[in-house]
């Protein structure tokens, strides 16, 4: 699907005349460090409800939690899994958040824009089930492309998500005593995030790294 995201890259690219390249910037330490803790965070903490919200709500009205154990998925040929960690990422950054909330964040306030484009992303991947995640995760890559104007530093929280393409999500069954701890795990991690988030994000231009060496 997102291979059919080409040509439209292509096509607002020339009509608006915007230098992708100009929107890669490198993440300084402290940002890395944030992306990869609100992504992971995200991926396998605050998604277990919200990716699959018909089997987890099940789970717990039958006196269960379903969690996810991990293992790594081999089923996969490597081509897939190159594009789904790098090609895919990549195209739908330079869609979704380059061109898409960048455009709206010149006619919006930042919050409208970023809401919108999240809006956008959900949808567009059609799957209903996992709007609520994609929304949230939208939202997330949104705020670190608005923070940062990098493309780059969101395809990397893009990449940390997709990670999970090339892992096996196993059901791990819980009592419904273990619910408390979750809840708690999981309030914890929105706090988390929602502290990093509010901190300076900061990037590197290239030229400026490749001039330094």
């Amino acid at each position: 699907m997102e291979l059919n995201y080409v040509p439209y890259i292509v096509y607002l690219v020339r009509k608006t005349n915007i230098k992708i390249w100009d929107y890669f910037a490198l993440p300084d330490f402290d940002t890395l460090f944030k992306l990869i803790i609100v992504s992971v965070l995200l991926k396998f903490v605050i998604s277990v409800p919200m990716d699959r919200p018909l089997d987890f709500f099940k789970s717990l009205m039958d006196s269960k939690i379903k969690l996810y154990g991990i293992s790594f998925n081999n089923k996969f040929p490597e081509i897939v899994i190159a594009l789904r960690l790098i090609f895919f990422p990549i195209t739908e950054e330079i869609l979704y958040r380059g061109l898409i909330l960048g455009q709206f964040l010149k006619r919006y306030t930042p919050t409208k824009a970023i809401l919108l484009s999240s809006l956008i992303f959900g949808f567009a991947h059609l799957n209903i089930e996992s709007f609520a995640f994609l929304f949230i995760g939208g939202i997330i890559l949104g705020i670190f492309y608005y923070k940062t104007n990098s493309i780059l530093v969101s395809s990397i929280s893009h990449f940390l998500f997709n990670m999970g393409f090339i892992l096996e999500l196993k059901n791990l069954d819980l009592n419904r005593s273990n619910l408390i701890i979750y809840t708690i795990v999981f309030l914890i991690s929105i706090l988390i995030i929602i502290f990093l988030l509010r901190k300076p994000l900061k990037t590197v231009k290239i030229s400026d790294f490749i001039g330094e060496t």
